[in-house]
């Protein structure tokens, strides 16, 4: 027979005390009886309602039942699914940069491919030639030694007053107005006199003793008055009246290879007896072409 929990307690208790007092045991004992017919008594009515047929449980089943103090119902707390992370955002993807396609090399569109040939052995190396003659030293003046050109003739000197014949003669000129330097008074009639091209004849005639004229197809004749000579150019000057005025013009004459044509200028100043100043002065470009 077994004891309870409280029965073994009980007789370890005794059996520590060692005093034998008298009934001790025999009060556990009855104790034990008590019990075993409480825990009976509550025991077999639900054992008949589990099982009616049998009406009830042995007594050898009530012997191991024990009486086990309720134990109130434990509730569980609710389940709360823990909280998902929210997902980083992805960056999105760069595309790879594409490399920029190499551009196949052509040597000639139109040459036909030739297939590379295998590596031939060697050859033994030609004789040395032999060095080339030497060439002479480099002159820094090719003309050096050589005849060199006569230089042309100087320029015959013209004595004072005389115009070379290569003057003479009817020439076609044309001038360009260049410029007016005319007093505030006289500014705009001498812009209306002298025209900004004119077109005239000019005929050179005379010689050193008897001197030389100037005829224009205006109706202008007048003696010319030689000035110095340089070169092929020569300076000219003469005078005419307009009006209650005097005309003085001096030109200048560059003849050209051959003597055919000339290029030069004119300037013609207006002045009055009495007056200081000039009221005027016109400036031209001439180019003259033989007749």
């Amino acid at each position: 027979m077994e004891f309870t929990v409280m029965e073994k307690l009980l007789v370890a208790r005794w059996k520590k005390s060692k005093v034998d007092r008298p009934g001790q045991y025999h009060r556990i004992l009855i104790l034990r009886s008590l019990v075993v017919a409480v825990v009976t008594a509550m025991v077999l009515p639900a054992a008949k309602a589990a099982d009616p047929i049998k009406g009830g449980v042995t007594t050898t089943q009530q012997q191991q039942i024990h009486y086990q103090a309720p134990t109130p119902e434990y509730h569980y707390p609710a389940f709360v699914p823990p909280a998902k992370p929210k997902p980083k955002p992805e960056k999105p993807k760069e595309k790879p940069k594409e490399k920029p396609k190499e551009k196949p090399l052509v040597l000639n569109a139109n040459a036909s491919f030739v297939k590379p040939q295998m590596a031939q052995p060697s050859q033994p190396k030609p004789a040395a030639l032999p060095p080339p003659p030497a060439k002479p030293p480099l002159r820094l003046n090719a003309n050096v030694g050589a005849t060199q050109p006569a230089p042309p003739p100087p320029a015959p000197v013209v004595p004072p007053g005389v115009l070379p014949v290569e003057f003479l003669g009817q020439w076609t000129v044309i001038g360009n107005r260049q410029g007016i330097n005319a007093l505030p008074q006289y500014q705009q009639g001498v812009a209306n006199i002298f025209a900004p091209t004119t077109t005239n004849t000019w005929t050179i005639r005379g010689n050193p003793q008897q001197g030389y004229t100037l005829t224009t197809d205006s109706g202008v004749t007048t003696g010319l008055q030689i000035g110095r000579m340089q070169g092929n150019t020569a300076w000219l000057r003469y005078n005419h009246q307009i009006n209650k005025t005097t005309a003085t013009e001096t030109i200048s004459m560059q003849l050209g290879p051959g003597g055919a044509s000339f290029a030069g200028g004119e300037t013609i100043s207006i002045t009055k007896p009495g007056e200081q100043k000039p009221r005027c002065q016109v400036k031209y470009s001439l180019a003259g072409r033989r007749n």
